[in-house]
C-alpha cells in the first residue's frame, strides 16, 4: 500500500482524502470487486485499515491497484494530446465534467477534517472507511474490544518480553481514538459539492448532515467511548502492559501503563469535536439553511452520554475522569471572553451554562463509596465556581 502511495506521488497525483468513502461497508471484504477496483478510489487517501469484523471473511487489507480516481486522473494527466487544439480542448471539458461521479469525489489536504477550524465536511477524512463511515468505526471500536480480551493469550511467547502486547495494545488505542474522531465529524458536519454551476450531477454546494446521521453518531460515541462500560479492559491485560527494558531509564516516566491517560486520550479525540467553539457556532449557522440538529439537542445528548448512566450511583474512574474532563470544558466555554480568539457565542454560552445547570441537578444523589462522594461533590464544587463567575461578569 505504501508502495503504491509513494507510486502516485511520483506520478503528480494528489491526496484525495474523500476516497475512503467510496464503496459501500457490504463490499469492502469483496477481493473480487476491491482487487479489479481497489478498496478505496485513490490510493492517495489516508484511510483506515480494513480489517473484517470477527467471524467474517477477510478482503484485501488496503488497495493493491489504482482506484477509478487515480485512473481518471492519470488520464487527464499523461494520456497523448490531440493534435488539432480546439479538439483537444473539447476531450479534457468532457474528461472534467465526469468530476461529479462518485467515484471521482475529491477533497485534499484543505479540505480535511481533522481540524475543527479548517474542513467541514466529515467525508473528507484519514482514517475513515467506506460510504458508511459511521458504522465502519462502529464495528472497528468492537472489534477492538474484542481484541483486548485475547491480546496476553494471543501473544505471549516463552522466553521473550511482554513488549509484543504493549505495542498491539498501544495501536488498538490509537485505532480507537481515530475511529472516535471520525464519528464526532459527522456531528455538526456540513456535505460540500464543489460543482460547477450547471454542471451535469452537480448538488447544493452546501448541505447539513442529516439530523438522523448526527442523532446516530451521537448514539456511537455514547455507546461505544462514553458509557460507564465503554473502554474498560480485561485485568489480565492491564497487568501485561510492560515494556521491555533499554538501557537504565524510562525517559522521564514510571514504567507502569497509564490506563486512565489512554482512555482519556481516546474520549478527547471526540470531546475536542464536539465542544468545539467552531462546531457550535457551525450547528447555530446551519440551522439557518436546514439542519434539523441543534446545539441544545447535540449538548443534552452528549451530557446524557457523560452523566445519566451513574448520576444516581457510584462512577468507575474511568469516568470519573471523562465527567471531570466535561465539566472543566463547558466552564471554560461559559468563561470565556468575547474578545477571545475562536470564542463562543452568547447562544453558545447559553447553552452550555444550561447544561452545566443540569448537571449539578444530576449530581444530587452521591453515590455509596467514598470516591464517588468525593467526585461528585467537586463537580458541583467546579459548577458553583463557573456559574458564580458568569454571574458577577
Amino acid at each position: 500500500s505504501l508502495v503504491v502511495h509513494e507510486v502516485g506521488h511520483a506520478l503528480g497525483l494528489n491526496h484525495n482524502f474523500r476516497a475512503s468513502q467510496f464503496r459501500p461497508l457490504s463490499q469492502l471484504n469483496d477481493r473480487a470487486e476491491t482487487g479489479r477496483h481497489g478498496v478505496s478510489a485513490s490510493v492517495m487517501d489516508y484511510e483506515a485499515t480494513n480489517v473484517a469484523p470477527s467471524g467474517q471473511p477477510q478482503g484485501h487489507y488496503w488497495s493493491r491497484v489504482p482506484g477509478p480516481y487515480d485512473d481518471w486522473a492519470i488520464d487527464y494527466g499523461y494520456s497523448e494530446a490531440m493534435a488539432d487544439p480546439a479538439a483537444e480542448a473539447t476531450r479534457l471539458a468532457a474528461m472534467l465534467a465526469r468530476s461529479t461521479e462518485p467515484a471521482l469525489a475529491f477533497g485534499n489536504d484543505g479540505d480535511v477534517n481533522a481540524d475543527p477550524r479548517a474542513g467541514i465536511d466529515p467525508r473528507v477524512m484519514f482514517f475513515d472507511m467506506s460510504s458508511d463511515a459511521i458504522g465502519y468505526a462502529e464495528r472497528r471500536l468492537q472489534l477492538i474490544q474484542q481484541l483486548e480480551a485475547n491480546l496476553v493469550q494471543k501473544l505471549t511467547r516463552p522466553g521473550q518480553s511482554y513488549q509484543r502486547i504493549s505495542n498491539a495494545f498501544g495501536v488498538l488505542m490509537t485505532d480507537a481514538g481515530r475511529s472516535a474522531a471520525v464519528v464526532s465529524r459527522y456531528v455538526g458536519g456540513v456535505h460540500v459539492d464543489r460543482a460547477l454551476a450547471g454542471q451535469a450531477g452537480a448538488g447544493t454546494p452546501f448541505t447539513p448532515v442529516p439530523a438522523a446521521e448526527q442523532r446516530r453518531a451521537m448514539g456511537v460515541l455514547a455507546k461505544q467511548v462514553f458509557a460507564p462500560e465503554a473502554m474498560a479492559m480485561p485485568a489480565d491485560l492491564m497487568t501485561h502492559l510492560q515494556s521491555q527494558r533499554r538501557s537504565f531509564y524510562f525517559y522521564g516516566k514510571t514504567e507502569d501503563p497509564k490506563l486512565h491517560d489512554q482512555v482519556w486520550a481516546v474520549q478527547k479525540a471526540a470531546l475536542d469535536h464536539l465542544l468545539h467553539p467552531v462546531v457550535h457556532k457551525r450547528l447555530l449557522d446551519t440551522a439557518l439553511y436546514g439542519n434539523e440538529y441543534s446545539l441544545n439537542e447535540m449538548l443534552a445528548a452528549l451530557t446524557d452520554a457523560v452523566f445519566a448512566a451513574d448520576a444516581k450511583t457510584s462512577v468507575n474512574s474511568r469516568r470519573q475522569n471523562l465527567q471531570q474532563e466535561y465539566v472543566k470544558r463547558l466552564a471554560d466555554l461559559v468563561l470565556v471572553k468575547a474578545a477571545d480568539g475562536g470564542s463562543a457565542s452568547a447562544m453558545n454560552q447559553a447553552a452550555v451554562r444550561y447544561e452545566l445547570k443540569r448537571i449539578a441537578g444530576m449530581l444530587q444523589s452521591r453515590g455509596n463509596d467514598a470516591a464517588s462522594i468525593a467526585h461528585k461533590e467537586y463537580l458541583q464544587f467546579l459548577i458553583q465556581q463557573a456559574l458564580e463567575a458568569t454571574r458577577a461578569a
